[in-house]
């Protein structure tokens, strides 16, 4: 087996990463964690400049590589463990979304779906499905904590290959009729709820995301919008600290949960 413990992630894949519009940040090795010493979540928001890129490369070329997603991409990652109960997913997400060439795998059968963004997405968790957007990253290259092997892209190519142009897009609009097929087609639910779950890593009630994007509604129209933008990422970076993760949700229909 190839000895892939001081292969140079950050080093070898970053600078092709930026130049293709994607948001590269290290990670640390074999985990799915950011740097802590890099403030990274401001990536999530913008791409980053060359400057960033050559300092994370000489400080930490053997690192991991995470995609910062939330305003330049966003991945559908499906944690389903039944492969047939992944396929269905990815099927329904294709139709929803548009077939993307970029499928990334950690753990098989599990899959990872990257698009790129038409509009900020906020990152929200299910039992089987999340969606990684703002204040979250999705690994793209180095080694899963679990397997010890690298991650892999399975798709038709790799975002060194592919610029983020070129994905098919996604919206909030979208993924809601994302959830609602999946719903409607495994268990015949025409209505369901979604509600925020208790976040049992900061251990703190939920935060609304209905409530904040009024909130920043209401501030772009009133002091524009780039002093929403601050705002927006100055409550995710509070809320998700350096996790990485975002909101948990539970779906329920009839009282009871789903899980897709």
């Amino acid at each position: 087996m190839k000895n892939t413990s001081q292969t140079a992630y950050f080093k070898n894949h970053a600078w092709q990463l930026y130049e293709n519009g994607y948001c590269a940040i290290p990670l640390e090795p074999q985990t799915k964690r950011p740097v802590q010493s890099v403030d990274w979540m401001k990536y999530c928001w913008k791409q980053p400049d060359p400057n960033f890129i050559t300092t994370q490369i000489e400080r930490h070329p053997n690192m991991g590589v995470g995609l910062a997603c939330g305003r330049q991409t966003v991945a559908i990652d499906i944690d389903a463990k039944d492969a047939r109960n992944v396929a269905k997913i990815k099927d329904v997400a294709f139709e929803i979304f548009g077939e993307t060439p970029l499928i990334r795998q950690g753990e098989n059968p599990k899959i990872a779906l990257l698009y790129r963004t038409s509009e900020p997405v906020i990152s929200c968790r299910t039992p089987s499905i999340d969606i990684i957007g703002l204040g979250a990253q999705l690994v793209a290259y180095g080694i899963h904590p679990k397997t010890k092997r690298e991650y892999r892209w399975i798709g038709q190519s790799t975002p060194t290959e592919l610029p983020c142009a070129a994905l098919p897009s996604i919206t909030n609009v979208k993924i809601w009729n994302f959830y609602c097929l999946l719903a409607q087609e495994k268990f015949g639910v025409e209505h369901f709820e979604m509600c925020l779950a208790y976040d049992k890593i900061n251990y703190t009630p939920p935060m609304s995301s209905i409530s904040v994007l009024f909130t920043l509604l209401f501030r772009s129209m009133l002091f524009g919008k780039e002093n929403a933008a601050f705002q927006a990422q100055k409550i995710l970076t509070g809320k998700y600290a350096s996790t990485g993760t975002g909101l948990n949700l539970e779906l329920k229909a009839g009282g009871r949960m789903i899980e897709l």
